[in-house]
């Protein structure tokens, strides 16, 4: 059996029966404010003029400088949830 079939079967059924959708997030009803898990997010918000949104960084988010100034929450593969929640409670 050609190997394309079997690969085709195997991401139709990853994408029917893909737990990822279960434990989807909410859409947020406040987008005042933005903590920022990773350095191209951080950039991308600063080029859509939306920094005055962003309440905390991870360390990876180096650029633009000024990004630099927020409250850290830590590096982006290794976030404690807690850390997280935290600064969008305050």
């Amino acid at each position: 059996m050609n190997k394309k079939p079997k690969i085709l079967i195997i991401f139709i059924y990853l994408l029917i029966f893909n737990p990822v959708f279960l434990y989807a997030c909410d859409e947020t009803k406040n987008s005042d404010r933005i903590t920022v898990a990773g350095g191209s997010v951080t950039e991308i918000l600063y080029f859509l003029g939306s920094e005055d949104k962003i309440i905390a960084v991870d360390v990876t988010s180096n650029y633009p400088e000024e990004a630099q100034n927020f409250p850290s929450i830590g590096y982006v593969r290794n976030l404690s949830q807690k850390e997280y929640c935290l600064w969008n409670l305050l």
